[in-house]
């Protein structure tokens, strides 16, 4: 099949718009690849923040286990049990260090001593079963886990009670010391502030945080909390809004739909020119030579483009082709007379030949029989086979003759 000028032209036009917005995908997509790269650099970011502060914030918290474990006092409060000494020291030592419950146990997992600063007696026990303790703190006395309480998630840290001698904690457990934090929005709304985030908590049982979302611009991190056998006892989840890049897509996504649409508007406003400008007039030219009729194209004679030399070059060929028309008619009409003159020509040599032979006439009356038999005037026959003509007149002879005998006859008369 093949296509018309007008028809490829379009074609081509249709190309580079597609093509121009195909290179607008490809651009998309590596800015979208270098946004999502930013995104993971970011969340990257958020999570190595997000531990630093975890571990900051609990910098107090694991101090007071640690110190206030490698303590010859201490040693001694496990054997004395004096709450005198306990108040002065592990009550106020909470408040220091933000803590907010402790609690002291003999080697034989004896309680020795349980406080805290939110005057709650339903926690009085650490809730640690002592086949667990043995089973999960063979390894280490020194762990780190949550429990629930009647307060909310507890944030656990166990230490070993040993002499301050023990510089490398290498003797034997004199006691074991368990100091907690309640992870209460006041803790939350402190971590919040921290990291520019928001910072919940939710029940393992009940998750369903939201993973983190690049075109929303929202970074979501999420930390398990472990009981102490390691299992998920909650998770914490920080939720912060990154807007720079949710307003990067957003201006992204304005700026890809303007442009498709901008390359769709200029494709169709590209047509609508080619056809009035270019389709159109070639379509009056076609058919303006089709037709052979000039007048189809006599509107584009006035115009100063391309177009409008062409019709008037196309005019001057009807012209011309008119006036050759008329030469060749002129011309085949003298070919047609001359091709009669020439049968005549030839009628009249034939005409002659006959005349050449041997024709029969009157000794006496000079007249000539024809091919019929009979007798005819020299002159009718010679007429009927040539084109001569006759016109009678007297040769001087005949004429002397003519005038003596008339002179003659004029004298016998009486």
């Amino acid at each position: 099949m093949t296509l018309r000028v007008q028809t490829k032209i379009i074609l081509l036009l249709s190309l580079l718009i597609i093509l121009s917005i195909g290179g607008l995908f490809v651009l998309r997509y590596f800015e979208h690849n270098r946004a999502q790269l930013i995104f993971y650099d970011k969340i990257r970011e958020k999570n190595i923040l997000f531990d630093k502060l975890l571990k900051l914030n609990g910098t107090s918290h694991e101090t007071i286990t640690y110190d206030y474990s490698y303590w010859d006092e201490m040693v001694s409060f496990v054997k004395s049990g004096d709450l005198r000494w306990a108040h002065e020291n592990i009550d106020v030592g909470l408040e220091i260090y933000k803590s907010h419950t402790a609690w002291i146990y003999r080697p034989d997992w004896t309680l020795v001593y349980s406080t805290n600063n939110v005057k709650d007696i339903n926690i009085r026990d650490i809730l640690v079963k002592k086949k667990v303790f043995d089973k999960y703190f063979s390894k280490s006395y020194f762990q780190h886990f949550f429990i629930d309480t009647s307060q909310g998630l507890a944030e656990i840290r166990s230490a070993p009670i040993q002499p301050s001698n023990d510089s490398r904690r290498e003797t034997p457990a004199q006691g074991y010391f368990f100091v907690g934090r309640f992870w209460n929005q006041e803790h939350l709304d402190e971590l919040s502030g921290l990291t520019e985030s928001i910072v919940k908590i939710k029940p393992a049982v009940q998750r369903n945080i939201s993973e983190s979302d690049q075109r929303e611009g929202v970074i979501t991190i999420t930390r398990a909390l472990t009981d102490c056998t390691g299992a998920p006892l909650a998770y914490v989840y920080s939720k912060s809004d990154y807007n720079v890049l949710k307003e990067f897509n957003r201006l992204s996504n304005q700026q890809f739909f303007f442009f498709i649409l901008f390359s769709l508007l200029m494709l169709l406003l590209i047509i609508s020119l080619f056809i009035f400008w270019v389709s159109k007039p070639l379509s009056l030219i076609f058919k303006g030579l089709y037709s052979e009729d000039p007048e189809i194209i006599g509107t584009l004679q006035g115009d100063r483009t391309e177009f409008g030399n062409l019709a008037a070059l196309i005019t001057k060929f009807f012209e011309n082709k008119k006036r050759l028309m008329e030469d060749i008619v002129e011309r085949e009409r003298m070919e047609e007379e001359r091709k009669k003159l020439i049968k005549k020509l030839q009628s009249a040599l034939t005409n002659v030949k006959t005349l050449s032979g041997l024709l029969p006439i009157c000794a006496l009356c000079k007249k000539i029989r024809d091919d019929k038999g009979y007798w005819t005037q020299i002159e009718a026959y010679l007429h009927d086979h040539s084109d001569a003509d006759f016109t009678h007149s007297l040769c001087p002879e005949c004429a002397k003759k003519s005038l003596d005998e008339l002179y003659k006859l004029k004298k016998e008369r009486p």
